[in-house]
């Protein structure tokens, strides 16, 4: 019995000493950080809000710049009176991520539980960030208050690349492929707008078929092929151009690009260049997959994105994907 309780005694002297010395670290890692709490904006879709509020950490750069470095906490609860609406309207946000030297690392998470006048929806998004860059499972889920799915997307980056499998899904819309390690489309390509699915034949970024046909009977209305001595010119650029692993796959399609005096284009696929419309519209895919996820973590008012860059006030994106390569 003596035995046992000495056993017992120094095992929890060093679980307490692994505490003690986890705590002193934790204390450590933050003393030259400053602490920022208080109020905190959000930009588009919820410029609305008030009474949000973000803690994090910053340091001084080398170049005596001020980066955000550690955790990362956002919460905003507002009730009826505040959102000046009828009982039981209430807005509940949160969003926690982390920092290293100024970009986002790691996994990302938000919540956003929205409910007016009897309506609302709910949003839950998780991204993984590598030195800034979009890099691992992203996904974005949007239901109504009844539980009833109302936008679905889930996607992979790999250093800033989207690739392998991707789905997107909102309403009677939805796209559905596959993107090799280069991020261009690989085999089948399905886009569903409302009654009609174009379907795609492609090959690591060439198109070889098109098809439309009735997404309920299956009827189908086209069938586009692309000539063979075009295909067999496309196919012999690639197997020219080998892409080096020193440098990006961004400033390799510029290569590929410069390479071929201007006469080819390398560039997320055009949709509505192909005529596939929605409700009389022009679809453009990047843009749906980029507003899903902005709805649910807000990127313009969270910094650390170095894909994200704002022109002339308009926020971009510049992700890889959906990627295919023609000849002008």
């Amino acid at each position: 019995m003596r035995k046992l309780l000495l056993a017992f005694n120094l095992l929890f002297f060093i679980v307490a000493q692994g505490q003690k010395s986890n705590n002193s670290n934790a204390s450590l890692s933050t003393d030259n950080l400053k602490k920022i709490q208080g109020s905190y904006e959000l930009g588009s879709p919820y410029a609305f809000l008030q009474g949000g509020v973000a803690t994090y950490f910053t340091k001084e750069g080398k170049d005596y710049s001020i980066l955000r470095e550690g955790a990362f906490t956002y919460s905003c609860n507002m009730n009826a009176a505040q959102l000046r609406q009828r009982a039981g309207s209430m807005v509940n946000i949160k969003i926690n991520g982390k920092y290293k030297d100024g970009l986002k690392v790691g996994e990302w998470n938000s919540s956003v539980l929205m409910k007016v006048n009897g309506e609302g929806a709910q949003i839950i998004t998780k991204v993984n960030y590598k030195n800034g860059v979009p890099n691992g499972t992203w996904t974005s889920k949007q239901t109504s208050l009844q539980n009833k799915p109302i936008e679905e997307v889930s996607c992979k980056f790999k250093d800033g690349v989207m690739l392998g499998k991707f789905y997107y899904a909102k309403d009677d819309k939805k796209y559905e492929g596959f993107l090799d390690s280069n991020g261009f489309l690989d085999g089948r390509f399905s886009v569903t707008t409302g009654s009609i699915e174009t379907i795609f034949e492609c090959q690591h970024g060439i198109i070889l078929k098109l098809i439309r046909r009735d997404a309920s009977s299956g009827e189908v209305y086209l069938t586009k092929i692309t000539e063979s001595t075009l295909i067999d010119s496309l196919v012999a650029i690639k197997k020219t151009f080998a892409f080096d692993k020193k440098i990006s796959v961004f400033e390799n399609l510029e290569n590929l690009e410069k390479n071929k005096a201007n006469k080819l284009s390398v560039g997320s696929i055009d949709l509505f260049r192909i005529g596939v419309r929605y409700n009389n519209s022009s679809v453009y895919i990047n843009e749906d997959f980029i507003k899903a996820f902005n709805n649910g973590l807000v990127f313009q008012s969270i910094p650390g994105d170095k894909l994200h860059k704002q022109e002339y006030y308009i926020d971009k994106y510049y992700w890889k994907s959906f990627l295919v390569i023609n000849l002008e």
